[in-house]
């Protein structure tokens, strides 16, 4: 039987999701918008658009999570001083309050995936996973950055 690793990765994605739904309930703060709070967390005051190829959503899927988190006061989004076209996305105090608990579940998540490895087979498996994720790089016009 040929070994498909797609259907691990699947797995593994999905229990994330509700690890990370569960731990960040009480914040509101749902597994989807997580990676729209990190990347804002490493850059904010980005356009939507720069949000949406950084975090690999396309626009709708952008617009919808942007749109709760503007609900529950963790962004703010306002006019491009030279592109009015073009929203920017800035991060509350609200979301800064709770960057460290984002960080720290992540961080949770990943000793519970990697516990009982050594650390040598934990560096493997991140440059595995690096490895996987540069062979789809560019893959049907996507932007897996």
């Amino acid at each position: 039987m040929k070994q498909r690793t797609g259907k691990l990765i699947s797995i593994l994605y999905r229990k994330s999701q509700i690890y990370l739904g569960r731990v960040l309930k009480s914040y509101n703060v749902g597994a989807a918008e997580v990676p729209v709070l990190l990347s804002l967390y490493s850059k904010d005051g980005v356009t939507q658009e720069e949000l949406a190829t950084h975090v690999s959503l396309d626009k709708s899927a952008i617009t919808r999570i942007l749109q709760s988190l503007l609900s529950k006061n963790y962004i703010t989004k306002s006019k491009d001083e030279n592109d009015l076209r073009c929203n920017r996305i800035y991060l509350t105090k609200e979301a800064h309050a709770i960057k460290e608990t984002i960080y720290h579940a992540l961080d949770d998540w990943n000793a519970l995936l990697m516990r009982g490895l050594e650390e040598n087979d934990q560096t493997k498996v991140y440059h595995l996973l690096e490895y996987l994720v540069d062979n789809i790089k560019g893959e049907h016009n996507e932007n897996t950055d």
